[in-house]
């Protein structure tokens, strides 16, 4: 089982990713959280594999539990996408934390592959 975990605090964009994900992903369990602070308690309370997470959440951003993921011993295997809007340059000194980078609005083709390729090299 490919364990995921979707980050956005807009619930209807949260809901339309995990949609395509169930959809075209076989075997997969998606968890959901609005903010940084539910995404920690869900990773300290499942072993995950993946993470998409929106850049612009409620009061943090999406960089910030990258950099947590890859950071921590406890996590340092789940993979990370980053969906967003902000152009690469924007954040270029942050990717270090990121598997991939998505830019909005995405294609659900990419972004399928991506998680796909994130997939088969997890572990």
């Amino acid at each position: 089982m490919f364990k995921i975990l979707v980050v956005d605090d807009e619930r209807y964009s949260r809901k339309l990713l995990i949609e395509i994900i169930e959809e075209f992903i076989d075997d997969v369990l998606v968890f959901e959280a609005y903010d940084v602070k539910e995404a920690i308690e869900l990773m300290e309370n499942n072993t995950l594999d993946l993470l998409i997470t929106d850049y612009k959440l409620s009061g943090s951003n999406g960089i910030d539990i990258c950099k947590k993921v890859k950071t921590d011993t406890n996590y340092e295997h789940i993979k990370t996408i980053l969906l967003t809007g902000i152009m690469y340059e924007d954040i270029k000194a942050d990717t270090w934390c990121l598997d991939s980078y998505i830019a909005k609005p995405y294609d659900e083709d990419n972004l399928i592959n991506v998680i796909n390729r994130l997939r088969d090299v997890r572990g």
